[in-house]
């Protein structure tokens, strides 16, 4: 360490971190690692992220905060092998049955963005039925409204993603992979 003295008054203490006496070398028992917000990171300055919340549901957002993935882009699955599944948004369901075509009957509740996908595995094939009021589009094609109407595999793995485009009613076909009967 330099001392800088000016007539005769030290003026400065000048450290060049170049040896471990001077500083060049920190242990973390050397520093105070409290819970000091006022170093995190932000838009306009580099720092330090925020104490994480010890969980795995969340993530570290561009804004320095913490949050829960958008439910858009995460669905749950299960693997279906009776004959009826009532379907819940935002869920993806593999229809398996070696013999019997699974019936999938479509929520009488969904918001606009919600989606269902549907994978075929059994030989049985699969059916979208539909509620009251409800239709699905495909291609160009409207299903009969209400429980006339449905959407069906014509091969054992068929598969099709849907969307809902009105609330409660109306639901797209945004991808679809195999021959889809269209009722």
């Amino acid at each position: 360490m330099a001392v800088i003295y000016a007539n005769g008054v030290k003026v400065q203490e000048k450290h060049d971190h170049t040896t471990d006496d001077e500083g060049g070398t920190l242990t973390e028992s050397a520093l105070n690692l409290s819970d000091n917000t006022t170093l995190n990171v932000s838009a306009s300055a580099h720092g330090l992220c925020p104490k994480f919340p010890d969980n795995t549901t969340t993530f570290f957002r561009g804004d320095g905060t913490y949050a829960a993935p958008p439910q858009g882009g995460v669905l749950s699955w299960s693997e279906v092998t009776g004959t009826t599944q009532s379907c819940a948004v935002n869920t993806g369901y593999i229809l398996n049955h070696a013999t019997t075509m699974i019936v999938a009957t479509l929520p009488s509740t969904a918001a606009l963005g919600d989606v269902i996908r549907i994978v075929g595995k059994g030989a049985g094939m699969w059916k979208l039925a539909q509620n009251a009021s409800q239709y699905i589009r495909f291609a160009g094609l409207t299903t009969t409204t209400g429980t006339g109407g449905y959407l069906q595999a014509e091969t054992a793995y068929d598969c099709i993603e849907i969307m809902c485009t009105t609330a409660n009613i109306g639901w797209t076909v945004i991808s679809s992979i195999g021959n889809i009967l269209v009722v």
